[in-house]
């Protein structure tokens, strides 16, 4: 039998919250709503709470990140140890964009797309640079990054509305 673990007022308890780095919970917010992730880390100051929750929506291994602000839990619910989630899989990672390569384009139908999208970019005006080895690497407005094949399992960024907007705009390349 899997055990569960449940810390009540972990206001009391940042250390305990910090213990629950790597592992698989259910936090309770004081709103009212529950959220299944994994603890990416926890702030020792605050005990605010990076949690990793699955896209079930996106590719394997996608995840949203969430901060749990700490006086907003009511009650967490450890599943497993820490790295040994129950039945959610391996651990999800902040990986770097997939520079994979997509196996229908060719090196210049890529280039291609690169210039498109660069073009578009300074249609609108968007601040970006070309970085990496051969200036293959977009770098727009120093917080998103799209690698080749440039599309948007290429994409990499923490802010959500630069990556939608971004997003969009491959959508129209």
């Amino acid at each position: 039998a899997e055990e569960e673990q449940r810390m009540q007022s972990p206001s009391s308890s940042r250390q305990g919250l910090l213990g629950l780095t790597g592992a698989w919970i259910t936090a309770h917010l004081i709103d009212g709503s529950v959220h299944l992730g994994f603890v990416h880390a926890v702030d020792p100051e605050t005990g605010n709470v990076v949690l990793l929750r699955p896209e079930p929506a996106g590719p394997p291994g996608a995840v949203l990140p969430m901060v749990l602000l700490h006086d907003a839990i009511a009650e967490v619910s450890s599943h497993g140890t820490p790295r040994s989630p129950p039945d959610c899989g391996r651990p999800p990672a902040l990986a770097p964009a997939s520079r994979q390569s997509d196996s229908t384009a060719t090196p210049a139908e890529i280039e291609g797309r690169r210039d498109a999208i660069c073009e578009a970019l300074r249609r609108q005006r968007i601040p970006f640079q070309l970085e990496g080895c051969g200036g293959e690497d977009l770098l727009v407005l120093g917080c998103l990054r799209c690698v080749p094949p440039y599309n948007a399992r290429a994409v990499s960024c923490e802010n959500e509305i630069v990556l939608s907007r971004f997003t969009e705009l491959l959508a129209g390349v």
